[in-house]
This record gives C-alpha cells, structure tokens and sequence, in this order.
C-alpha cells in the first residue's frame, strides 16, 4: 500500500497546527500577547527575502514555506482563542458589579424548570450603578424564583434586574464533574439568584426571529412527545433521541445506555442528520430533472434543512460536527469536485474550532470526531476480513465493523474520562443502532403529523412502543454477568501511549515493517510499565477523606483498593452518588459502610471488617494507622479539666453542630487540623473558623475550601 500522500490532504495539514495552537493557548497559563506581532513580522522579514515564487518553486526552499505556515496557523489559533475569553477583556460585566448594581440582560435560551426554580443562560448589556451606566458583555447563570409571571419569560425578553452574583463554584468533593470549568469554557464564570419582584421586564425582545423560531418549534415538539408518547422512561428517550433535550432522561436509564456502550444513541449525531439529510433529498427528488436551477436549490434546501435540525437539537458539537460535514460534501458535489472523507472532516472541525475554539475541551467534540474517523479508516478495513456471502450475515458484519471500528478510536478517550468499559457493547449496539434507526424515522414523522390528533395518538404509541422495546433489551444486556467493567483509570499520557499503540500497530499491518511493530511494542510496553508502578503505588495508598456534603457527615478511610466509610443516614444516602473512581487515588473495588449513630457516633452497629489491623474505635476516637481523630459531635464535656500533658492528635472534626468549647479543649489536646464539616450550620462553622483564627488552632473549613483530604 501507498504512503499517505500528504498533498491529497490540505485540509488536515492546515488542521494540526491550529489545533496546537488552540490547546496550548487553554493549556498555558502566560499571555503572550506578543506572539501575534512575532509571527507578523516573521513573515515580513520572509517576503522581504526576495520573489515569493523563486523561493516558493524552488525545492530547497518549500520546506520553509510549510514551516512559516504552521507558524501562522499554530499562532492564529493561539490568538484566536486567548481573544475568545471574555472574562479578560475589560467590558466584561463582572468587572463593574456592586452590591447595589442592577444590571440589563437578555435571556439567551428559554427557561429551564427546576425544582424551586428556573434557570436560564443571559447576556448582560448594561450594569447600572445609580447613575453611571456601563456597557459591557458577558455571559452568566441565572435562577429565577419561582412564580406565574416568571414561568412566562421566552428567549430574547430583556429585564433590568437586581441580582447577586457571584462565581461558580469549584467541585467540593474528590471525583466530583468540575462544572465550573466545564462553564468557563463556554465563557460563563458568574452566576446569580433573582427573588420575586427583583427584576422589570422592558417591552422590548431583542431575540433573533430564527432562534425564536427554533425554540418555539422545539417548546411544541417537546409538548407533543408529553402529550401523545406514553410512559415516563420512554417520553425522556424520545426527546433526548429526538431532540438533544435531557430535562426528562431518568438517571437510571441514562446509566443503562452508559453501561451498554449505547450512550451514543441518546446523543443527537450523525445518524440523525444522515436519515434527514436522506428523507430530504428523497422528497425534493424532483429538483434533478431542472437542469442546473434545480440541483442549485436542492442542494440549499438541503443544507439550510440540516442546520435547521441542528439548531433545534441545541447545537451539541456531534450534531455541528455532521452539519458541517454535509455541508462541505453537499457543496462538494454541487461544483463537482472530488471529495476526500479525510479533508472533509478536517475541514468541518477547522470551520467549528474557528467559530468556538474552546469546542475542543468538549467531551462530544472529541468522541464524535475519533469515531467518525475510526469509522471511516478502520470500518472498510475490518469488513474485508471476511468474505460472507449470505446477504443477511454480511449486513450483519457490516453493522459489527463499524461499531468495532468506532469503539477502537473511541475507547482511550472513555476510559480517560468514564473510567469504565462497557462489554457487552457488540451485542447491544447490534439491536440498538438499526432499531434507533427506526424509531428516528418514527419520529420525525411524529413531529410532522403532530398537529393531527388522532394520527398523533397512534404514531405516539407506536413510538413508545419501540422506545420501551429498546430501553427492555438494553436492561437486560445490563443484567449480564460482568456487562460493564468499571475502575479503569488512566492519566493523559496513558491515554496518548493507547493511540499511540493503535496508530503503530495500524502502521505495521498496512505496510508490514517490522520497526513499527518494535514501536507499537515499546509503547505497550511503557503503557503496561506505567500501570504496573501505578498498581505498586496503589497498594501502599493511605487516604483520609472528610466530604462536603449538605447537613450530613460522611469520612472515608481508603487503604489501596478498599475503603471504609462512617457516615450517618443523611450522609449514606449522599454518599451513594459519589463517583466510584477518583482521580490521583486507586479505584475503590470494595466499601464497607459504617453507619454513625446519633446518640454516639461511633458505637456503629458492625465493626470494621476491612482494616481490623489498623482501624480502632474508641468512641469519641478513631485511629486509622497513625492518624489520631477527635470526632466531636454533642455538647458532651470532652475536657473537664487541663491536663499536664496535651494529647496529640492529628484531627479534630467538628460536626452536627456541637457546642464543644474550642477554648477548653485546646487545654486537653493539640491538633494538626481542626476540620468543620457540612454537617454543621453556616454561620457557625464561620464562628468556629474565626474562633480557631483566634486561638492559633489550624481549622479547615469544608464549606470553604471543599471535601478535606489527607493522603500518605
């Protein structure tokens, strides 16, 4: 076979280094605001070397042209992202708020319905400090409280309200989704509360007829799948399949598709747009037998008909991503020009990153393009292995090809960020991906005989029919022994040695040299070097954690892979939903609980199984190794009197608002870190913290600072 001819591929070549760039201006702390002007007169200084042709034709020198490209490029996509944040530029609104500010803002989406609230993304124009208006930009979260006339806010309605804000804040738990980060890659750092009567809405909507449009269209699709879709669990399948809109997904079915390696179903994509980009041209089929005109026409309906959906299913990056594509091929064939499946998707991740460079932290970016490039570099490869001649088994294998050919390019990225593998993903995906298929086609039909009652009605069960008969397989494929496979952790570099693996050994099975196969072996062999010293470590990992948890206690004691937790009831009940593997420790393969009691925390109803050697319980102590803890939880008399020698201890943790007094027991003990949990009531763990401040005692408190985490 051919080497890659890198001339076939200008699209991809111009991809790379913008994309360098883009990761290391989000990466890299500096602002280098000179970069721009370094690259500009590099490029002066080059033209002015002599004929930009000479030089350009001549052999010797075209190496220097590409490089002063990517120089270009790497810098336009490190500028281009460093002008994208808007908390660095000096209009942005946060910079001009006070405690008696109001501020105008626009509502970018419609309301979100909470339980006690709404919530919606806005745009702030304009921040009022008496008499001095500002002009600004921005972006920020805001909760409404909940009311009749708030309910009837739509997208583009401008207030002037009174609001606190105040920044997002970080995870307080190990484990925990970083929302704030994930936020301020969307250039949303503030959010805020608005109380009822605390804002004035101006007689003016300031929102664009198209979005208005898109979301009123979506708001009736939406009511139509409540209304006719019988069923709770199939109404939430229905409108994420269907819509991209997860406000009714039950967490349970969603964890059902995790599980399953069906979680690509939920997420609008490719196949959505490829059925209606088909059903489409289908339809205007007539518009090929008008000469010219007519393939003209088509080719835009077609294009405007897919950005259409995709702005109705919210803009997920999967959906943008095969808009994109369907649009550079549709165009493509519009001037007849040979597509390249390579630079067409090269092209559509360069036209994405250069409306929103930060589209490249996205989760759904990253998976939607290493599975469509898997699909379209393995799938063809992996389906000339076998030669079967029953047209039924071929379509069969056809369908096993791709879903192999995505999960290879897909599965270091899952297990990076979901630390899981779901096993049974061939067998799922086999039913899953032809009958979601269907019930797109279902669907969309659905939607456009919507305002047909009787026909709506019995398009509608059938719909929940196919949806329940989906949701059932994938709930017993989950039911099988071992269906998923969970505390796969990797780091970053791991995850790169994986692809790295992959591209090798893909390299020696198409040119079959054997100094690919030694690099591919090398690579595993650092990938499998690097597990087995992480396993190493992991045995002897020693970790006391105190969550931050709401009116509720919850320390985990973890020694390598098993941990043991005291809690009481309303910290059980949190603790459940914690993440199972965390990064920087081991993945927790066995938990056993110890619940607190009330009326003394640590006479538990079992004793601790798991560490019997190292964990000792003394009511109100616990050593675990050498870590002593004082766990204060009444008003009981912990120091009735000083002693000549204090006793010391490496914790203190102050809980369920005890009124131990810090200044008698100080006259008892010593402590390395006195620790306020969330059980306790804000305003006294801030008494407490001042209190401590006061007397030299290290106090951390959880509120503030997040879940308390000693590790050794």
């Amino acid at each position: 076979m051919q080497p890659i001819n890198w001339e076939e591929l200008p699209a991809l070549r111009l991809l790379l280094p913008f994309t360098a760039g883009i990761l290391l201006a989000i990466y890299t702390p500096v602002n280098w605001t000179h970069l721009p002007f370094f690259a500009l007169s590099l490029w002066i200084a080059l033209l002015l070397m002599g004929n930009w042709r000479t030089w350009q034709q001549n052999y010797g020198w075209q190496w220097l042209f590409g490089a002063m490209l990517s120089v270009l490029l790497l810098v336009s996509g490190f500028t281009l992202t460093q002008q994208h944040r808007q908390l660095e530029r000096p209009g942005h609104f946060s910079h001009f708020l006070s405690d008696t500010a109001f501020v105008l803002m626009r509502l970018n989406e419609p309301l979100i319905e909470k339980d006690r609230s709404y919530k919606t993304e806005v745009s702030i124009a304009e921040v009022h400090n008496g008499a001095q208006t500002q002009k600004t930009e921005g972006k920020a979260l805001v909760y409404f409280a909940k009311d009749s006339l708030t309910a009837r806010l739509k997208y583009g309605d401008v207030l002037l309200a009174k609001a606190r804000f105040t920044d997002i804040a970080p995870p307080k738990n190990p484990g925990e989704f970083n929302y704030k980060q994930y936020l301020a890659y969307q250039q949303i750092y503030q959010q805020a509360y608005v109380k009822q009567g605390m804002y004035r809405q101006l007689p003016v909507n300031t929102g664009y007829r198209l979005f208005t449009f898109v979301f009123s269209l979506r708001t009736y699709f939406i009511q139509a799948i409540e209304k006719y879709v019988p069923g709770t669990a199939e109404k939430g399948v229905a409108a994420a399949l269907l819509l991209g809109y997860t406000q009714f997904l039950q967490d349970d079915m969603q964890q059902t598709y995790s599980h399953t390696g069906t979680i690509h179903v939920l997420a609008v994509s490719g196949l959505h747009v490829g059925i209606i980009y088909l059903a489409a041209g289908s339809l205007l089929f007539f518009l090929d037998r008008r000469r010219r005109w007519g393939v003209w026409v088509k080719t835009m309906v077609l294009i405007t008909i897919v950005w259409l959906y995709a702005l109705l299913s919210g803009l997920p990056p999967s959906v943008s991503r095969a808009a994109a594509m369907f649009t550079f091929f549709s165009l493509a064939q519009l001037f007849n020009r040979r597509t390249n499946s390579y630079n067409i998707i090269a092209m559509s991740a360069l036209l994405l990153l250069c409306i929103d460079p930060f589209l490249i932290t996205r989760i759904g970016f990253q998976l939607s393009y290493a599975a469509v490039a898997g699909i379209i570099f393995y799938q063809p490869r992996l389906y000339q292995f076998f030669n079967i001649e029953n047209k039924y088994l071929d379509k069969l294998w056809q369908l096993s090809s791709v879903t192999l050919a995505a999960q290879l390019t897909t599965t270091p990225l899952t297990l990076f960020y979901f630390n899981q593998f779901p096993t049974y993903f061939l067998l799922a995906n086999l039913v899953a991906v032809p009958l979601s298929g269907i019930v797109l086609q279902l669907g969309f039909v659905f939607f456009i005989i919507s305002p047909f009652a009787p026909a709506a009605k019995l398009l509608g069960l059938l719909l929940g029919w196919g949806i329940k008969v989906l949701n059932t397989y994938l709930y017993y494929v989950q039911q099988l022994p071992f269906s998923v496979v969970q505390g796969l952790s990797v780091t970053h570099i791991e995850m790169l040695l994986m692809y790295v693996f992959i591209a090798l050994a893909t390299l020696f099975f198409l040119f079959r040299q054997v100094k690919y196969m030694q690099w591919s072996l090398l690579a595993l062999l650092l990938f499998t070097s690097g597990w087995a010293v992480a396993k190493y470590r992991h045995l002897q990992y020693r970790e006391i954690c105190i969550y931050q948890l709401k009116n509720a206690t919850a320390i985990e004691l973890v020694k390598g892979y098993n941990a043991v937790v005291l809690a009481d009831s309303a910290g059980m009940e949190q603790f459940a939903g914690t993440p199972i593997t965390t990064p920087g420790r081991p993945p927790i393969n066995k938990r056993q609980y110890l619940p607190l009691q009330p009326e003394n925390p640590l006479l538990t109803t079992q004793a601790p199984t798991l560490f019997a050697q190292n964990l000792f319980l003394q009511p109100p102590f616990l050593q675990f190794f050498n870590q002593k803890i004082l766990l204060l939880t009444d008003s009981a008399n912990y120091c009735p009197q000083p002693t000549a020698q204090k006793i010391a201890l490496t914790l203190g943790i102050l809980t369920q608002n005890c009124k131990a007094p810090l200044e008698q027991l100080q006259y008892c003990f010593s402590f390395d870190t006195l620790v306020i949990d969330g059980s306790n009531k804000g305003w006294l763990a801030r008494k407490w913290a001042a209190q401590a401040d006061s007397l030299h005692i290290p106090v951390y408190s959880t509120y503030d600072k997040g879940a308390f985490v000693r590790k050794w």
